[in-house]
């Protein structure tokens, strides 16, 4: 309902958006470039029973696979949803 934001649309969005801007500003460059390939797969294969959890899983688990294990985006990635507590 809208009393109760729609199920946290506004209030949760928050944390994946934070995650994001942390990964997207330690990278560096066009964040839809390196950062936002990687959201842009997860959200694809997200489902609608998924947890943040499930969302910094496939992030990192994405980004290694795009980028490497020791790249520099899935470090960034890890760090990003690490500050925000997952």
């Amino acid at each position: 309902t809208e009393a109760g934001d729609w199920g946290g649309v506004h209030i949760n969005s928050g944390i994946p958006n934070k995650a994001f801007y942390l990964a997207a500003t330690a990278v560096g460059g066009y964040a839809w470039a390196k950062v936002g390939k990687v959201w842009y797969e997860v959200m694809q294969n997200l489902q609608p029973y998924s947890q943040f959890a499930d969302a910094a899983s496939q992030c990192r688990s994405v980004s290694r696979g795009m980028f490497g294990t020791t790249s520099r985006e899935a470090k960034a990635i890890h760090n990003a949803w690490s500050k925000v507590g997952l």
